[in-house]
């Protein structure tokens, strides 16, 4: 990826957070979160690409690791963000769905161990034809790291779906919350 691009994913992935600043509905916040959802989901496909060129061309793990940094930079923004501001306003605003909640903050702290153990994964050099380790543990490879990464790459897409899927249904029960409060 050129320099270019590469600073327009960065401009991309500041745009969200800077947009915050004119929400005006919780329309604004799901369309908000939706949005983070993508670019994530492009910085994952990002890092697939470089992983499975690494593997075809027998590359340094260079790009690949460049691709993981910007991820779990953006991905630590979007989590922070979540925790802090909109699950701390969800909790207040709607009480039952805590749990739910709690079980989503607990994701995320997979989500960041799963991603360090990756950084790690893809810092280990690949083992050579026929080179075996003094411990029964195999050296790790890229084709590791990939299969480390897509098995992220589906529980992070559940996570999504089952967040967006969620906030559609606190919004409904605050809407119609609000239409009560307002018929006499």
């Amino acid at each position: 990826m050129s320099q270019s691009e590469e600073a327009g994913k960065l401009v991309q992935s500041k745009r969200s957070a800077e947009s915050l600043d004119s929400l005006d509905s919780v329309d604004s916040i799901d369309a908000l979160i939706r949005r983070e959802h993508g670019v994530l989901d492009e910085l994952f496909s990002e890092l697939m690409d470089k992983l499975t060129d690494t593997l075809a061309q027998n590359a340094a793990p260079g790009p690949a690791q460049r691709a993981l940094a910007r991820l779990r930079e953006t991905l630590e923004r979007h989590l922070l963000q979540e925790e802090r501001l909109y699950y701390t306003a969800l909790r207040s605003l709607a009480p039952a769905h805590h749990r739910a909640l709690q079980g989503f903050e607990e994701a995320h702290a997979q989500f960041r161990t799963q991603l360090a153990a990756l950084g790690d994964e893809m810092q280990r050099p690949p083992a050579k034809t026929g080179e075996t380790t003094k411990t029964t543990e195999t050296a790790k490879t890229p084709e590791t790291a990939r299969a480390l990464l897509d098995s992220i790459t589906r529980d992070f897409a559940r996570h999504e779906a089952d967040e967006e899927a969620l906030l559609g249904e606190i919004d409904r029960e605050l809407r119609a919350r609000a239409r009560s409060l307002r018929s006499p």
